[in-house]
């Protein structure tokens, strides 16, 4: 084998010889590490994308929790506020005295006023004597019948979240309901404090990768999927209570999909999730741009570097033409040739002497 490729080598020209060894030594090296950094760094992209995506769910987990922390205390504080229990309580005689309190005692509105996270709270009372307003609202068939209003009452206290329509509003959004009770007057009524969508929006906004907000399974803010729609991406509750939260992360193929799910305080019936999708795909296309420029680059690069090449090599081949062209003539007995070739290289020392 060795033979050959000697032989082989041996009949080729100069010329030839120097366009196979920059060939070999540029051409291939440089094409085999360019196209290997240009995946390496395809890869990094992608781990370093996937690293991003954890750190915004986690940050997403830190403010929606938050949110609903507020809305628990704030369930808690009503919970406690015997003047508003005797408020909804109370036997009303007339319409003025019903509105008297009620100006007296705006506490529920206030609530408003100073939590711009909580879009409405709403009380249902069994009180026939009471006058509706935003806050307030007398239960009626309708609303006793519902779903909602039998799991809070069953639940007795503990708190329940969902994804509720709301009567008055007109609209849904998620929604804290809680049955409130006392030693003293017994039943007081049944709370929903709903929260406001636009600052669950505004959690997720202007993040790097599509992030929806689930309860239950149940989208409550997205920025790729419908509001109120079902989403089970990565489906494993079993191991979910209030002391261990799953964090768990799926190849999709063009997605890769990072679910964080958690209960929040006071709260067990119900799973909250964080759900971030990495488009892998749009990655990847941003990659392969990079990857065609780089190739691209480097192509022109091997083109002027092999017009160079070939441009020296055919001056240095056609050094050796003149001299072997003289030599020629000398051995024929023609001592006619040149006085000297061009240059001071070696070629050049050769001819002179």
């Amino acid at each position: 084998m060795k033979k050959i490729i000697n032989l082989i080598l041996n009949n080729l020209k100069i010329r030839s010889k120097l366009l196979i060894v920059y060939f070999i030594i540029v051409v291939v090296t440089v094409l085999t590490i360019g196209i290997y950094f240009t995946n390496s760094m395809s890869n990094v992209v992608i781990e370093n994308s996937k690293k991003d995506a954890r750190a915004n769910s986690n940050q997403i987990k830190q403010r929606l929790t938050e949110t609903l922390r507020l809305a628990t205390a704030t369930s808690d504080m009503i919970y406690q506020d015997t003047n508003l229990h005797k408020i909804v309580k109370t036997k009303y005689s007339s319409y003025g005295e019903n509105v008297k309190v009620y100006n007296e005692n705006p506490i529920l509105s206030n609530y408003l006023k100073y939590y711009s996270d909580l879009s409405n709270i709403r009380l249902y009372v069994e009180n026939e004597t009471i006058l509706d307003n935003s806050n307030i609202v007398k239960v009626n068939d309708e609303v006793r019948n519902s779903d909602w209003y039998k799991k809070a009452r069953e639940d007795k206290g503990i708190i329940t979240w969902s994804y509720k329509y709301d009567e008055i509003s007109k609209d849904y959004s998620l929604s804290l309901m809680r049955d409130i009770t006392n030693f003293v007057d017994g039943h007081i009524g049944v709370l929903v404090i709903s929260l406001e969508t636009s600052k669950l929006k505004d959690i997720i906004l202007e993040q790097p990768y599509p992030i929806s907000i689930l309860i239950d399974g149940i989208v409550v803010a997205s920025e790729e999927f419908d509001e109120g729609s079902n989403i089970s991406v990565i489906y494993n509750e079993d191991k979910i209570d209030y002391y261990n939260d799953i964090e768990e992360e799926v190849n999709l193929g063009n997605i890769y999909a990072i679910s964080d799910k958690f209960k929040v305080d006071k709260s067990f019936n119900n799973i909250f999730e964080v759900l971030v999708r990495v488009p892998i795909y749009q990655i990847n296309e941003t990659s392969r741009d990079v990857m065609v420029s780089s190739i691209s680059l480097i192509s022109v690069v091997i083109v002027i570097s092999l017009l160079i090449i070939n441009y020296f090599s055919r001056e240095f081949s056609n050094r050796f033409g003149i001299l072997s062209k003289e030599m020629e003539k000398v051995v024929e007995g023609e001592f006619e040739i040149k006085e000297k070739i061009d240059g001071k290289d070696e070629i050049a020392e050769i001819y002179g002497n």
